[in-house]
């Protein structure tokens, strides 16, 4: 349709009438100015109002679209004219199909990658600090959709420390995530829009402005906190490679230390070091760290992580209340209760074999 020449025959049309645009306004029930858009040409009356003015002026709606009354000359342009239009009609109807399919697509595919990499997304961090009297081991951040973790063990501490605070920068003011007398060992189990120590949105800056600043015989140390991204489930596409039970042996509750490691050093040759498991019906996260021999699995229904050493045969059971470690050598507990040790360790093995049997 063109829209100067549709705006010419209704200028025409209502100069025949003897009409001023008002007067035509209001029996179109529309706004003058409605009027003087049409007959400039600038836009073309909607389906229902090009009805309304062809029944106004006694013409078809075919002779008002075409832009021209009806005479011997015309009269085959206009029966075709209709045709022509909704065939024009139809390819743009088809292409604006295309493109609202495309953009739906586009919409699918951004959700997908959202809900991969960030709402359901799992990361798994390894927790070091840059200094020659205070020492970490086994010390981990993970990030799920609802809960954050993090595990702090010390070693190898030269100094006297009395207190210890951990806390990140915000705008030059701290926020404290642990203010209390030291300990070896503190976990932190935070779950979102409840009670935070961590803001979820803002993680990533967070983890890069946090502090550990100990207090000893009224000195106090500042040192920064180190995260190391070592898992993430957030990948696209993962590529495994299935191996054959004959390549990787199923019982490893041994505590053989070369056997250990040479399974799980298997598994870090196609999935770095990383697993997402299911055992009876509920969803783990299984890390293995090739530098510290550690094995982490982590529980991702109720926040619980389990840590196996296999160099140091130490098994570390932390949650949102408690916490405790045990050696497996020497049948040792080393810190806290050690009562639910064998039903854990077993549990532990359990999913640890499950995992390789459907690797």
């Amino acid at each position: 349709m063109d829209a100067k020449i549709i705006g010419n025959l209704i200028k025409k049309l209502r100069e025949q009438k003897g009409l001023s645009q008002y007067k035509l306004a209001e029996a179109l029930f529309v706004d003058r100015t409605a009027v003087t858009k049409w007959e400039n040409g600038k836009t073309i009356p909607s389906v229902d109002m090009l009805l309304m003015i062809s029944n106004y002026f006694n013409i078809s709606i075919d002779e008002l679209v075409y832009g021209s009354l009806k005479n011997n000359e015309n009269d085959e342009k206009i029966k075709k004219y209709p045709a022509e239009l909704l065939h024009e009609k139809h390819k743009l109807r088809k292409k604006l199909a295309i493109v609202i399919l495309f953009l739906i697509i586009i919409s699918l595919l951004f959700f997908f990658y959202y809900f991969l990499t960030t709402y359901n997304s799992i990361k798994i961090y390894k927790v070091s600090l840059k200094s020659d009297s205070i020492e970490l081991a086994d010390s981990y951040f993970i990030k799920a959709r609802e809960k954050a973790y993090l595990n702090i063990n010390f070693v190898n501490n030269d100094l006297n420390i009395d207190k210890i605070k951990i806390y990140y920068l915000d705008k030059n003011k701290e926020k404290i995530i642990i203010n209390s007398n030291y300990n070896n060992n503190f976990t932190i189990v935070d779950y979102y829009g409840y009670s935070e120590y961590f803001d979820f949105k803002r993680i990533t800056y967070i983890l890069n402005n946090m502090y550990l600043k100990v207090s000893e015989d009224k000195k106090d140390y500042v040192l920064k906190i180190n995260f190391k991204q070592e898992y993430s489930n957030s990948k696209l596409f993962l590529f495994k490679n299935k191996k054959s039970t004959d390549e990787i042996e199923l019982d490893v509750t041994t505590s053989h230390f070369d056997y250990q490691n040479n399974m799980f050093e298997k598994i870090c040759e196609n999935n770095n070091c990383a697993m997402d498991v299911k055992y009876n019906q509920i969803s783990y996260n299984l890390f293995y760290d090739k530098d510290t021999r550690e094995v982490v699995l982590y529980n991702l229904k109720d926040g619980v992580m389990y840590e196996y050493n296999i160099e140091y045969e130490t098994f570390n059971v932390s949650n949102k209340t408690s916490n405790y470690s045990y050696r497996v050598s020497d049948k040792k507990c080393l810190q806290n209760n050690c009562d639910s040790y064998e039903i854990d360790y077993e549990l532990f093995w359990n999913i640890i074999n499950n995992s390789i049997k459907n690797y």
